[in-house]
């Protein structure tokens, strides 16, 4: 059905006039956040969507933001699922929304973006993890001069806006959950093993003793549900296993369940099991996931907000997404009985 809502109507519902919708629409600085707000809200009440060519041809720009994002095949959920909702929050703003894939361990890395770059002509770009700790990336986009936020950075944190998770709130309400339910031999399946890690340092804070909290790497070229299976199969080979696992994301978290129910290892009976994201694999296990719900949505219109709204005083900005966590099923309290050692040839057969 062909749109009928105008910019006069947007006008009236905010009560402004079509010269602040336009102002807002074209990402001017110069807008009060008040009546910023109240377009955005009448725009999303009427679903207004922009004349996306008129408009082009007014102010000479192309109103098309990019996305540079790895070339992971692996975290297919996490990719999949940030992208859907910045391109929502996109077309909320009448923009289009390009994906641009990367890999970042690439020789060709700069020549390659930077061709795709100055075909595509982005107004700004949106860099997600890894490629937001990318240096040559950033030096790439600071040479062409092209606005970009950052999503969930952890390394040069003044170079450009950024939106990240609360990563270390989410750290505490698991610590606090895990501890509550009296473990404290846990394990942490992580991608980055070196450093301060955000859950052991909650623990620690907590009480917990350092030696007993085991951080295990784990390999982004892996599949993440095999991932997880070499996860438990270590850990529960293990004399005195932890009581407690974190999953960097849920489908490791799926795999190492997995795996330790075809051991007879009971969950959360005899190992709780935690994960991150809360994607639709997390409801998908038996029992299903506890874990740490990542606010997607809120992140990609938090970037999207950024990035067409350029600061007056050249400040970098940082949101943090509060992180919300989801108990269910696949974490318990410890039990007072010591379970049997896993056996590699145990259950093979």
């Amino acid at each position: 059905m062909r749109n009928t809502v105008k910019i006069d109507d947007v006008a009236r519902l905010a009560g402004v006039s079509a010269k602040t919708v336009s102002r807002v629409l074209n990402g001017e600085a110069h807008v009060r956040n008040q009546k910023r707000e109240a377009v955005d809200r009448a725009i999303a009440a009427l679903g207004y969507r922009p004349n996306l060519a008129a408009r082009s041809l007014a102010s000479s720009r192309s109103f098309v933001v990019g996305v540079i994002s790895p070339c992971v095949e692996n975290f297919r959920f996490y990719y999949h699922e940030l992208h859907s909702r910045t391109i929502r929050a996109c077309r909320e703003r009448g923009l289009h929304l390009i994906v641009e894939e990367v890999n970042t361990r690439s020789r060709d890395l700069v020549p390659h973006l930077e061709h795709s770059l100055r075909q595509m002509h982005f107004e700004g770009v949106i860099l997600t993890s890894p490629v937001s700790d990318s240096a040559k990336v950033l030096d790439l986009l600071d040479r062409l001069g092209i606005r970009y936020v950052r999503i969930s950075p952890t390394t040069h944190a003044s170079r450009s806006d950024s939106v990240s998770a609360d990563y270390v709130q989410a750290a505490a309400l698991l610590a606090e959950h895990l501890w509550n339910l009296g473990h404290r031999r846990i394990a942490i399946a992580f991608v980055n093993t070196r450093g301060s890690n955000p859950l052991k340092n909650a623990l620690v804070k907590l009480g917990g003793d350092p030696k007993q909290i085991q951080i295990l790497p784990l390999d982004l070229n892996q599949a993440p549900i095999d991932a997880g299976r070499d996860v438990a199969a270590a850990l529960l080979s293990q004399r005195n296993p932890p009581t407690a696992v974190f999953a960097f994301n849920d489908a490791i978290a799926a795999g190492l369940i997995g795996y330790a129910l075809e051991h007879d290892v009971s969950v959360p009976r005899d190992l709780s099991v935690a994960g991150f994201d809360d994607g639709d694999v997390a409801q998908a296990t038996w029992p299903p996931l506890t874990t740490l719900r990542q606010p997607l949505d809120e992140m990609a219109r938090a970037a999207v907000s950024l990035l067409v709204k350029p600061t007056i005083d050249g400040k970098i900005r940082k949101i943090i997404c509060p992180v919300q966590l989801i108990v269910r099923g696949s974490t318990g309290r410890v039990r007072t009985s010591k379970r049997p050692r896993h056996s590699a040839a145990r259950g093979s057969s």
